[in-house]
């Protein structure tokens, strides 16, 4: 599988937690991941499942996930090298 053109960012203090994100993707490719003591935002455990398609971010009404280009930042975020959740 080539490498997709983009990848979504999560911005945890835009997510709700409600998981349409999650019920959107076609690879299932996201899961609930813990964030701080008392939130769950998605994650992708695997980022190189992600196609890139979008969906995910197109279901979310509150803007809790933006699609990037900025492919192996956000894998490497994903992978927990650069790990922005805290």
């Amino acid at each position: 599988m080539a490498a997709p053109k983009q990848m979504p960012w999560v911005i945890p203090e835009y997510c709700e937690g409600c998981t349409a994100c999650i019920a959107a993707c076609p690879r299932q490719a996201l899961a609930m991941r813990a964030h701080r003591e008392d939130e769950q935002i998605p994650w992708l455990d695997d980022p190189d499942v992600c196609t890139g398609c979008g969906k995910c971010a197109d279901a979310c009404g509150l803007g809790g996930i933006a699609m990037t280009q900025f492919v192996e930042e956000a894998r490497q975020r994903f992978l927990g090298i650069q790990h922005a959740c805290v």
